[in-house]
């Protein structure tokens, strides 16, 4: 039972518990806040140990029956939280707060798991449910601003895990010494150029998420928060995706890693619960790509540190399965083909990306050439001829954007193409069509095609070009690297 005596000037937490039916009472407050009276109580329905109690400066959890109390970190503002309900069915956890909405913890169920001795463990991965994978429909629209609505749990499978200590930033250590130091009454040494240089290009510390499949194959990545305590992450179910990965921040840009929206812990040994982060993409969480075939999949965990990976003990399945509009066969099949999807896009890219390099350095070249009086006219016809070459080339790439911009159609290119074969499987989680098949087919024969032309003037024709540069001492071109002797 919780009761407060706030009106009184009392403002201590006040929490009891009778195992007979009232006769005797026994305080289970713990160590909840002193000065924040208790508002609300709920008792887990599968574990009577579990408990949550809300109160005025936020959600606590224990699991020893109140002897330890636990902050939840879950997203929610520091608010007093006055009524607490328990979804049986789904095991979430239903907040409600003075003045500031409610809010719903999914599936607190990992918490059941959460003893002593797993906190204890440098990590450990909960339990995870079964996931469903399927494309939610968007409805879109706009009922009007008197229709309230909330967002629903990200789709895929909640990956639920414990960090027994953060990961540090070597600006992040010298800076806990220099208050150490401080409190001491002593004055702390100024850091040397090295140490600055040190922590200005030190790699921000990560939590890096892998899935494999039942092959033992990694087919995707997330980051996670590298702070301590319980945190939770959804995979979308979907592999890594075609996408570069973003690049990773300094360390030495902030005082701590980078990471989600999850929590750091409490003070005084206190987890902290993250809230769901939608994954939405790929490359350490970015750009997701394909859905998964339905199967057995193993969650790890692993640190990265000054760049080195050091794989965390333990491991977790989660089983994904299927919606009954498509068979196994038919997700199999998409599955292959969005894998072929996946790896013409990436070459289309570098194609693409290496095409415009080609034309940034022919255009310094021209440029070079012009301002550089001893070297031959032909060496600039050379060079405007290799010009006319990659307009070809783009032509086929990208389509003729001149005609296109006055508002004329344009014969299909190669992007267009591959545009065509990957639109029909987005919504999709049948078989590929027909016609998805017959432009991956024309996109493949054509892009096959170009690029050995491509390569040919890129490593070939451009070369020479430089040559004459060289030797003529023209001014510097991007990729043009002096020959210097002392």
């Amino acid at each position: 039972m919780a009761y407060e005596n706030h009106q009184n000037g009392d403002f201590k937490p006040y929490l009891i518990k009778s195992s007979d039916r009232g006769k005797t009472w026994t305080n289970i407050s713990g160590n909840l806040p002193e000065r924040g009276g208790v508002y609300a109580i709920a008792e887990d329905h599968a574990d009577s140990k579990l408990l949550f109690a809300g109160t005025e400066f936020g959600l606590y959890f224990t699991k020893i029956g109140g002897e330890k109390w636990i902050k939840l970190n879950i997203g929610l503002p520091t608010i007093m939280v006055r009524d607490l309900a328990i979804h049986k069915g789904m095991d979430d956890l239903v907040i409600g707060t003075f003045g500031r909405s409610i809010y719903v913890l999914d599936d607190y169920s990992p918490l059941r798991n959460a003893t002593n001795e797993l906190l204890t463990k440098d990590s450990h991965i909960f339990p995870i449910k079964p996931a469903l994978s399927y494309i939610p429909q968007n409805r879109g629209g706009d009922l009007g601003s008197s229709h309230f609505t909330a967002s629903n749990p990200p789709v895929g499978a909640q990956i639920t895990f414990n960090l027994k200590d953060a990961l540090s930033t070597k600006r992040a250590e010298r800076q806990r010494r220099e208050r150490a130091a401080i409190a001491r009454g002593e004055n702390p040494p100024y850091p040397t150029p090295e140490e600055l240089r040190a922590e200005a290009e030190e790699e921000a510390p990560a939590i890096i998420v892998s899935i494999a499949d039942s092959t033992g194959k990694v087919i995707r990545h997330l980051d996670a928060p590298p702070t301590r305590g319980v945190h939770r992450i959804t995979w979308d179910l979907r592999a890594q995706g075609p996408a570069l990965a973003p690049a990773a921040p300094a360390a030495g840009a902030g005082g701590g890693g980078r990471g989600g929206r999850g929590g750091a812990g409490g003070g005084g040994g206190a987890a902290a619960v993250a809230p769901p982060v939608e994954e939405e993409g790929g490359g350490r969480g970015f750009g997701g790509g394909p859905l998964v075939v339905p199967g057995k999949y193993t969650v790890t965990l692993a640190k990265r540190v000054e760049g080195v990976v050091t794989p965390f003990a333990g491991s977790q399945s989660v089983e994904v399965t299927s919606e009954a509009y498509s068979t196994q066969q038919d997700r199999v099949t998409m599955a292959e083909f969005q894998e072929k999807l996946s790896k013409i896009q990436k070459a289309l890219t570098a194609t693409t990306a290496t095409a415009t390099d080609a034309g940034t350095r022919l255009s310094a070249i021209r440029r070079a050439i012009d301002s550089t009086p001893s070297l031959s006219p032909k060496v600039r016809e050379e060079c405007v001829k290799l010009e006319k070459q990659l307009a070809e080339i783009n032509l086929a790439l990208n389509g003729d954007r001149v005609w296109r911009s006055h508002n004329e159609g344009v014969p299909a290119s190669i992007s267009d193409h591959v545009n065509a074969a990957a639109s029909p499987t987005r919504g999709t989680t049948g078989r590929p069509t027909k016609t998805a098949l017959e432009q991956y087919q024309i996109a493949s024969d054509e892009l096959a095609a170009e690029i050995p032309k491509l390569r040919k003037l890129v490593e070939t024709d451009i070369r020479g070009l430089e040559k004459h540069l060289d030797s003529a001492g023209a001014p510097y071109t991007p990729g043009r690297l002096p020959d210097w002797k002392k």
